[in-house]
């Protein structure tokens, strides 16, 4: 992977990935749509910082067990199912946790459902097959 020590911004690369736009952020990182330079296709780009304090123990293991963390991304990007976003690489770049995914486009976010009184309750309930609201 090529390395950079730039800073995460439009423009800007994280090894193989050109930054095009923020689409989200939360506690641990930050979601990019993202180019990716040698396979030619557009993906979201999650980059998590592990630097910081309060990471997750699920994240502090990427950290020290980078090889580990390849192997569990290696086995969920087999995965195949029409509600999961399909993994296409993850690595560290740069001391980040950079996970590509396809990216889905058009669609709402949680945040946007639940402001159209989309999701009923605290959370919806699965079960097997149902869906309950």
């Amino acid at each position: 992977m090529i390395s950079t020590d730039m800073e995460d911004k439009v423009g800007a690369r994280k090894g193989k990935y050109k930054l095009e736009e923020l689409l989200g952020k939360g506690a641990t990182g930050k979601v990019w749509k993202a180019f990716d330079t040698e396979q030619g296709i557009r993906v979201a780009l999650k980059v998590v910082d592990l630097s910081g304090e309060n990471l997750p123990r699920r994240l502090q293991r990427a950290k020290t067990d980078p090889n580990k963390f390849r192997e569990e991304s290696k086995i969920l990007s087999q995965l195949k199912h029409p509600n999961i976003v399909s993994i296409r690489n993850a690595d560290l770049i740069d001391g980040k946790l950079c996970i590509a995914t396809e990216l889905v486009e058009g669609r709402l976010t949680l945040e946007d459902i639940i402001k159209e009184g989309g999701v009923s309750g605290r959370a919806r309930l699965y079960d097997k097959d149902k869906l309950y609201k």
